[in-house]
């Protein structure tokens, strides 16, 4: 009995050694094939949701070109009108022909509208000194322009032109101009070209400091002269001629040139010609004694 209770305990312990792996392995297939069912599933809706992503990315491209096609191609947005402001100060030729300068092709798109071009077509003309570009609603062109202001004639050896402050020629002096602005005559320069601005120190120097000299010695000047070496020589309305020198000093002696004709309002009538282009050491030339003489030699009269 003791063999047989013993033989059915031993046999009971085996079945149990043996049907727990069973049911370990069991499990563990159960749980691997529902990973590998999940992964599957979440991969296939990242493909569906990429699949989704690009169809979407395809039909906005696709919009947004009908879009850009449509705002580019469209009647609707073609330049209706170019306005121009700033053209009072021209001649109505040069208006005219700064009107004509911006023409554009009939149905030019607004928004792809040559504005550089535009802009580079108005600033090539001589009597334009700047202009800006813009477009404005509903669909027009604004183009503002400044035109060049005479400040003085120019006298070459052929023609007279009308310069702006910065020494640009901008047109053959108007018959209107040829009493109410300063002259500066080039002596034995090569004539200048309009819209081309002249290089000269004594030119850059008179048209910078004259404005500023509100006395009456700049009223009394009828013409400048600047030489090919950029001295100066003022020409006074009494024909009394004043060597400068060079353009250096230019203040000290126009400050000089005023002095003079506070103390000799006739200055002409006694003196030939005045030479400062030494300020320290003004030389005049008499009418009456036809010599040179220093300025401390008659400091009774003409103290400079």
């Amino acid at each position: 009995m003791r063999e047989e209770h013993n033989s059915s305990a031993s046999m009971k312990q085996k079945k149990t050694r043996y049907q727990y792996p069973e049911r370990l392995t069991s499990d563990s297939s159960s749980d691997n094939a529902s990973k590998l069912s999940h992964v599957k599933k979440t991969h296939q809706h990242a493909q569906v949701r990429d699949t989704r992503n690009r169809i979407l990315w395809i039909l906005g491209s696709l919009l947004i070109v009908e879009i850009a096609t449509a705002l580019l191609t469209s009647p609707v947005f073609a330049i209706r009108k170019i306005q121009i402001s700033g053209l009072n100060a021209l001649t109505e030729v040069e208006a005219n022909n700064t009107r004509r300068s911006v023409q554009i092709t009939p149905g030019t798109n607004w928004i792809t509208a040559p504005n550089s071009r535009i802009l580079q077509a108005v600033t090539v003309l001589p009597w334009i000194r700047s202009a800006s570009v813009n477009r404005s609603l509903p669909t027009n062109i604004t183009i503002r322009t400044q035109a060049r202001v005479p400040v003085l004639l120019l006298q070459s050896a052929s023609e007279l032109f009308e310069i702006d402050a910065l020494g640009v020629p901008i047109r053959i002096a108007r018959t209107e101009f040829m009493y109410r602005l300063p002259k500066v005559e080039l002596v034995g320069w090569k004539s200048p070209s309009i819209g081309e601005p002249v290089r000269s120190l004594a030119l850059e120097t008179i048209l910078e400091q004259l404005p500023h000299n509100n006395l009456d010695a700049a009223a009394r000047i009828a013409k400048i002269q600047v030489d090919q070496s950029d001295n100066i020589c003022l020409n006074m309305k009494d024909d009394l001629r004043i060597n400068f020198g060079s353009w250096a000093d230019w203040e000290q002696k126009m400050s000089l040139t005023q002095r003079l004709y506070r103390v000799e309002p006739n200055a002409s009538n006694r003196f030939l010609s005045v030479n400062l282009s030494v300020p320290a050491s003004p030389v005049c030339i008499l009418k009456d004694r036809k010599h040179v003489s220093a300025a401390p030699s008659i400091s009774d009269t003409t103290k400079l």
